[in-house]
């Protein structure tokens, strides 16, 4: 991460660490500061004094031992992005706190209970991967030094990690002479003993992730050891991911992190995050509410230190930075203030879709359709807090806006194919949002949806051609020019197989090189307008698909 954003805060303390949180009833000093921390995210924060807590000591005692004077002095701490600690986690939690016995309301804050460890020395990845870890629902710890990965897997004991997310070329600058870890059963479980997965006792992650190139010496079987301990972990699973990625989602998915925990009412997230919110009782309703005053002042704190450096991002870092003040500030939320809810879901995956083309450790194509349905299943969720009967225009509305500006950062980094996958749901929802503001636009429903389904996909329209081409072929061959045919059934398919070509290309009337009818039957006429005008629409459509395949800047 660029420099200009390594800020230590020093603040003299905290009397009373359990009155952190965002919405305290008449304020005070811990209320304060709740919102400055979770306003500014990436700034590290360090206190003087740290008082004793009611509710949970020991997790007050370990953030102490993170954020107190003396950590100054310590061994580098990760980078408190991704909440690494537990701060943010802890004032959520307080905050969730007062809102339910206090104020008696139904809001909840998502926690990130799992910790994830990203173990990578390049710093594009490290941040990457980071990311895609909390976007995920976990706090991420980066491990970018050899002395921090001595430090947290050196000793006896065990991590406490849920997931793990390491390089298998580990190049730290600081790395001792003669130490190598590439070979995780041999040197790293040596070097790091709480990285030994054989040992169910010490390395106890439920999903451990070896993200490589691949790349080995002539005659070097260390990938192939490595993906054999892997499958032999004694704890949880493991899997190898090689490099490059098709973007967040599909770094997850070869993961294996796609999948549905208990308790968990969508796929994707870590077992403890809730997100989206459930569906509200009130939502719609004249006596609903949005998020409190103090939530939504940090969340438009957040939405707005984004957009003011989304013109900026020149590297993974900026947009990750302007991904999670985005994402922070749509889980502020609550997704009770839509249209802030909707500024910040559209931050959020605009910052992430730039750091998946900026990114050369990502494949040039990306995988979309995931990002698509995330942004439908977030807007069903901000959208219920609009009245009933606004409820789907805003939908589509918020929707159309979110891929309109995606399709413009696909545009600029010469994404045609996914921009083509954008720009079709764009269309797709622009149409239902005509039909639904004129009832009777609703006889248009089938050629509108037809257009949509051949623009989709170019294999798709040459193969829906070659259908129209078969139908009418047998339809040619059912109703012939001559009304006494004498022809036997293959040779008047292979007659009617030559109209059907050449009326629906041509646009014209079959063209017959054998005998020409003067008084053809009535049957014949119609199927050959039919293929006339059938003809005429596909090849406007195909006019229409390839010059905007041609005119893309």
């Amino acid at each position: 991460m660029p420099s200009r954003h390594r800020v230590v805060v020093l603040v003299d303390g905290i009397a009373r660490p359990d009155d952190l949180n965002v919405v305290a009833q008449g304020g005070g000093w811990e209320s304060l500061l709740s919102m400055l921390i979770l306003a500014f995210p990436e700034f590290r924060w360090v206190f003087g004094v740290w008082g004793a807590s009611n509710a949970d000591a020991k997790r007050v005692t370990e953030l102490a031992k993170h954020h107190s004077l003396i950590s100054l002095f310590g061994p580098g701490e990760s980078d408190p992005l991704f909440d690494a600690t537990g701060l943010r986690d802890w004032i959520r939690e307080r905050t969730n706190h007062c809102l339910e016995h206090e104020l008696k309301d139904d809001l909840r804050l998502p926690l990130r209970e799992e910790r994830a460890a990203i173990i990578e020395e390049e710093q594009s990845y490290l941040y990457f991967n980071g990311y895609c870890a909390y976007r995920f629902g976990f706090r991420a710890d980066l491990i970018a030094s050899w002395q921090r990965m001595k430090n947290t897997f050196g000793n006896k004991g065990k991590h406490p990690y849920w997931l793990l997310l390491e390089d298998m070329s580990l190049n730290f600058p600081d790395r001792e002479k003669g130490i190598k870890l590439h070979c995780l059963r041999g040197e790293r479980a040596r070097e790091c003993p709480q990285l030994d997965s054989i040992n169910a006792a010490v390395e106890r992650s439920r999903q451990r992730v070896l993200i490589t190139t691949g790349q080995t010496r002539p005659g070097d079987d260390t990938l192939s050891r490595n993906r054999d301990y892997l499958r032999e972990k004694a704890h949880g699973r493991g899997t190898l991911v090689l490099k490059p990625a098709s973007g967040l989602f599909d770094l997850w998915e070869q993961a294996g992190l796609m999948r549905r925990y208990d308790g968990v009412s969508h796929t994707d997230f870590a077992p403890s995050h809730r997100w989206p919110p459930e569906k509200p009782v009130l939502a719609g309703k004249a006596d609903g509410h949005g998020a409190p005053g103090k939530l939504l002042l940090v969340a438009e704190k957040l939405i707005e230190r984004a957009e003011a450096i989304k013109s900026q991002v020149r590297s993974v870092g900026d947009a990750v930075l302007g991904a999670t003040l985005a994402a922070d500030a749509l889980e502020l939320t609550g997704c009770r203030t839509p249209t802030s809810a909707i500024q910040a879901l559209s931050l959020k995956h605009q910052f992430e879709v730039m750091a998946e083309c900026q990114f050369s450790g990502v494949e040039y194509h990306i995988h979309i359709e995931p990002r698509i349905s995330d942004i439908t299943r977030d807007l069903e969720a901000i959208c219920l807090w609009f009245g009933e009967g606004k409820r789907e225009s805003a939908r589509l509305n918020a929707h159309m806006h979110i891929l309109n500006q995606l399709v413009r950062i696909l545009r600029e980094y010469n994404r045609f194919d996914e921009e083509q996958i954008c720009m079709n749901k764009v269309r797709s929802l622009h149409s239902t949002l005509w039909m639904k503001s004129r009832s009777w636009r609703s006889i248009f429903w089938l050629p509108i949806r037809y257009v949509e389904y051949l623009l989709e996909s170019f294999l798709r329209f040459v193969g829906v051609l070659g259908i129209w081409v078969a139908v009418l072929a047998f339809l040619f061959a059912l109703y012939p020019a001559d009304p006494n045919p004498s022809d036997c059934g293959l040779v008047r398919f292979g007659i009617g197989l030559e109209n059907a070509i050449t009326s629906f290309f041509s646009v014209g009337a079959p063209m017959q090189h054998l005998k020409i009818v003067d008084d053809p039957s009535v049957g014949f006429v119609v199927v050959s307008m039919i293929s006339i005008i059938s003809g005429f629409l596909h090849l406007g459509v195909l006019i229409s698909h390839l010059y905007s395949v041609v005119s893309r800047k």
